[in-house]
């Protein structure tokens, strides 16, 4: 502590001459006892030095938290080598920014060096230098995208909450920064208890009302669960116009697929999705009779397919009895809240 003291009172001079110290200053911080103190103090110095050598210092950082040998080129090339470091970090809310601020600098290096790259071959037909540049522009999208994935998996599994708020911070700027890659990220899906967090710490996320409803409209009933849930927190987050129009259209779907689709896949789909749309109910009162006929049309679809298959036993944990408890405890909720809406009225 004393000596972080000491260097803290440092010219830069010696400061930049003491990058060693800093680093290995730095993996100390890793332990979760170490003093805040000394770890706050090495981090200040760090992002001081970052201003002045920052390519020797990130690498050098980079190389002491992980246990691979990633030096400079290679994180260039690939920067998503960079998830290697040390899990510790994903819990430790005093060192995260400084692995955001790496990764952000590798991140526009990689870029740099892929475009870079494509200046350098721009011989050949006119076909062939466009293919390239959508090649290159695939592969930064990807890049990009994993690492959002990536930051997102972070705040499933680790439980830090100013780590997961500086993951959806980055995650936003990212999004600003390229707005198609927010469309591509949520084509492309995560986690859906993951939903209400990134809707409510991504301040961005209100771009996902602009294309929502394309990934309602994908075959995959993956994909129709993820755009339900995530259009009942954005409608939930932003009380506006569009939110109100993404939820009719999700009603409308959803009627149609009740009646289109298997029994089997209605089952299937509505298990996931009956408290996003109780939720909906609560949001939008003057559409709650239209959800409730709905839910109340899959009960009774899932007691018949009990009914039917009554000479099999069937246990109380079934997806049929699961879906007519929660569709009953939303209805239940609903009549609720509307009773005590009525009383204060």
């Amino acid at each position: 502590m004393r000596f972080i003291r000491l260097l803290q009172r440092s010219t830069l001079r010696e400061q930049v001459k003491a990058m060693d110290a800093v680093v290995h200053a730095m993996v100390i911080a890793l332990n979760p006892s170490t003093p805040m103190p000394f770890a706050s103090g090495a981090v200040a110095i760090w992002k001081r030095l970052e201003n002045i050598v920052p390519r020797s210092l990130c690498e050098a950082t980079v190389c002491a938290w992980s246990a691979d040998e990633l030096k400079h080129d290679l994180l260039v090339e690939q920067p998503l080598f960079l998830f290697r470091c040390d899990e510790r970090l994903f819990e430790n809310d005093v060192l995260f920014p400084c692995y955001l601020r790496i990764l952000s600098f590798y991140l526009s290096a990689s870029r740099t060096f892929l475009l870079q790259k494509l200046q350098m071959n721009q011989n050949g037909r006119d076909e062939q230098r466009v293919e390239r540049e959508e090649l290159t522009r695939s592969l930064i999208g990807a890049q990009d995208s994993a690492v959002v994935q990536i930051l997102l998996e972070i705040c499933g599994r680790f439980k830090n909450i100013t780590v997961h708020r500086l993951c959806c911070a980055h995650i936003h700027q990212m999004f600003i920064a390229d707005p198609v890659l927010s469309k591509l990220v949520h084509f492309q899906g995560y986690p859906l208890r993951l939903i209400p967090l990134a809707v409510r710490e991504i301040p961005s996320m209100h771009i996902c009302l602009e294309f929502v409803h394309e990934i309602l409209a994908l075959a995959d009933i993956s994909k129709r669960v993820f755009a339900i849930v995530l259009i009942a927190e954005l409608a939930q987050q932003y009380k506006i116009e569009s939110s109100f129009t993404r939820v009719e259209l999700l009603l409308d779907v959803l009627t149609t697929l009740s009646r289109a689709l298997t029994t089997d896949e209605n089952l299937r789909l509505l298990s996931k999705v009956v408290p996003s749309l109780g939720r909906i109910m609560s949001l939008f009162p003057q559409i709650s009779d239209d959800v409730a006929h709905l839910l109340l049309r899959i009960s009774s679809i899932a007691a018949s397919r009990i009914a039917v298959s009554a000479t099999v036993l069937k246990t109380e944990s079934c997806m049929e009895r699961h879906l007519i408890t929660l569709i009953n405890n939303v209805l239940c909720e609903a009549a609720s809240e509307m009773a005590g809406l009525s009383m204060k009225s």
